[in-house]
Parts: structure tokens; sequence; C-alpha cells
């Protein structure tokens, strides 16, 4: 064992990523205590093919009523939570208060849902990027330690190769429609040479992010992108299927 796995293990007390109670060093992965319960949290249904929404399959229907067949830039996409609740207390209490605990929770159930994709080779664990202010504002970078956990999960390395080169509004602060200008030129990316990534963020809320981090990853020659992210948004019941 390593000097700073040694660390983390006595210096930083596991805590339950739902409720923050302390748990004892001994426990095992996921840290969540014998009180708290996610099941109701958890997407449990199919996602659709076009625009990744979880959604029940009609196979007279193809495309989801939510996107009508428009083809997404990415090949894949998990989430293993909604993004409701307890889920979105402890990403709030993660990226905000620091609770850096919860980032290796999340990664946990990401992992798991990563193994039932169909041919996911990617190269490469790449993290969604935040401006150098918003990463000094919150002490920390949220997706980059989620990446290193992940990696450590499954064997894939991660790399740090995508950047914000403009600060923009927090996307949480806009509508649907300005979102998908925010973030228009605000990526580029160091040079590489990887062709099959997993791109991973934090919460998939309407997409805005993620197609503008796409664009640039295929622009510098990635032939294939599988997303995940903690959680997915939901916007009313109906959206709610499982």
């Amino acid at each position: 064992m390593n000097l700073t796995k040694l660390a983390n293990k006595f210096i930083f007390t596991p805590t339950c990523f739902v409720c923050a109670a302390p748990l004892p060093f001994s426990y095992k992965m996921p840290y969540i205590c014998d009180k708290c319960s996610i099941k109701s949290h958890l997407i449990n249904i199919k996602i659709c093919e076009c625009c990744k929404k979880p959604r029940d399959i009609d196979p007279l229907k193809p495309a989801c009523p939510y996107c009508n067949g428009d083809k997404f830039p990415f090949d894949n996409y998990i989430s293993p939570f909604y993004y409701e609740g307890a889920i979105q207390f402890s990403i709030r209490d993660y990226k905000f208060t620091r609770r850096f605990g919860n980032a290796k929770s999340f990664a946990h159930f990401m992992a798991i849902k990563l193994k039932y994709l169909d041919n996911f080779k990617p190269e490469v664990i790449i993290p969604a990027p935040s401006s150098k202010r918003r990463i000094i504002s919150r002490g920390f970078n949220h997706t980059l330690l989620l990446a290193k956990h992940l990696s450590e999960m499954t064997d894939i390395p991660y790399d740090n190769v995508l950047v914000k080169i403009r600060h923009t509004k927090p996307q949480s602060l806009l509508t649907r429609k300005e979102r998908e200008t925010n973030l228009k030129g605000a990526f580029d990316i160091k040079p590489h040479n990887y062709k099959n990534v997993l791109l991973i963020d934090d919460i998939y809320t309407t997409g805005s992010t993620v197609k503008e981090l796409c664009k640039v990853l295929r622009k510098s020659g990635v032939k294939e992108i599988s997303v995940a992210t903690v959680a997915h948004t939901y916007y009313s019941e109906n959206e709610r299927l499982d």
C-alpha cells in the first residue's frame, strides 16, 4: 500500500455519501449507511438510442418523444442516478462543501453501469473541464477527482486534456435556450492521439455541455465517444418512466 492510500485510510474517515454519517474505517464500498436508501433514485430502465434519455423502449417507435430521432454527437451514455432528492443534495455537497469522499461512491456506481455497455473499450477517461476561476472558488476540480477514482476502479487511464478557455455563467442559472449558446467557443483541447474516449461529468441536464465537448473531441480526431455522468435530470414525472 503506497503512502497516499495509507493516508487516505487513516486520515480521511469514510462517511455515508447520502447523509454524511461517519462510517467505520473498515467499511467497504459503496459508502452508504444502513439508514439511507438510494434505490428510488437509481435509473433501471433503457436509454433512448438517439437522445440518451431514460425511457421505455417501444419497438414500433425507435425515437422517443423528447428528441424525435435527432442524433446526438456521442455513441454511448450511462448514468446511475436521477438528479433528485438525496442524490441531488449529495452532488451539491460534494461540489460546494468539499465532501471529497462522495466522489468515490459516485465512481463506484458509474463503474457498475459501464460494465453493461456493449463493445466498450475506451483508451482514456476525460473529465469535463472547469474554468480556473471556478476551480479556485471551489478549492478543487470535481470532475478530475471523479476521473481519478473511476480510473482506479476500471483500470482505464485518465487524461485532463480538455480545457475551458473562457469563463462562463453557471449552466444551472440559465434557461435551456441560454445554455445552448453560453458554452460556444468555451472549450479547447491539448494535443493527443486518442480515438476512443470516455467523457465524464457530474450531471446531464439539457446535454449542452456534453454536446459542445463532443464537438471539440470530434474535431481533434476522436472517432468514438462514450459519456458517463453521476446523475441525469428529468423535468416532469412523465419522464420518470421506471
